[in-house]
């Protein structure tokens, strides 16, 4: 069997705005107080999206028959999802920090190609209301890579169209085919 798997801007450092849920100390001198707000507002599994989950901080390997793991991070600072007729931001499109999008235990995996690409959350995933333009390149890039390095071990790039004869947008896509150096990645929150 050979899965394919695919994340696009998912926390897998913990949601930063939850970290007060994991919190052991909070939790015994709320007198329980934190942990309720915490399930009512994102549900029963709302221990495991803090950096203090063993889900979190201990993900395990891939299973072998995951070949490839595409990681698509956003950087989403200074991104708007709604401007008024001024072209004012009214709506910010930042959800996840570069900082919650990156997990060193992760990251080593050697199935795992990180592209990091400047996108809002929605810009990025898709809405309603706008096409995921850039996933979708970012796709078309990691197929055409993927097919060229196919098409290299077999020696033969005559029956393959070519890639880079597609009309697109410029995008500022930065691939990562190695995880990053501990210096160059952003800080972690230490688990509580």
């Amino acid at each position: 069997m050979d899965l394919k798997l695919l994340t696009i801007s998912a926390p897998f450092a913990g949601i930063g705005i939850a970290e007060h849920c994991g919190y052991k100390a909070a939790q015994w001198l709320s007198l329980g107080i934190v942990p309720g707000i915490c399930k009512a507002i994102t549900g029963d599994n709302w221990y495991e999206i803090t950096s203090a989950s063993e889900f979190i901080r201990q993900p395990g390997p891939l299973l072998p028959t995951v070949q490839r793991f595409l990681k698509v991070v956003t950087d989403e600072r200074d991104t708007c999802r709604l401007q008024n007729e001024n072209g004012r931001c009214v709506a910010s499109d930042y959800v996840f920090s570069l900082g919650e999008q990156y997990q060193p235990l992760v990251d080593n995996s050697p199935q795992l190609t990180n592209v990091e690409v400047s996108a809002g959350h929605v810009e990025i995933v898709g809405d309603k209301n706008m096409v995921p333009r850039k996933l979708l390149a970012i796709l078309q890039d990691q197929e055409c890579w993927r097919r060229r390095r196919r098409s290299a071990e077999r020696r033969s790039n005559a029956c393959l169209p070519s890639c880079t004869d597609r009309k697109r947008t410029a995008l500022p896509i930065l691939p990562r085919t190695k995880p990053m150096a501990d210096s160059a990645r952003p800080a972690h929150r230490a688990a509580p």
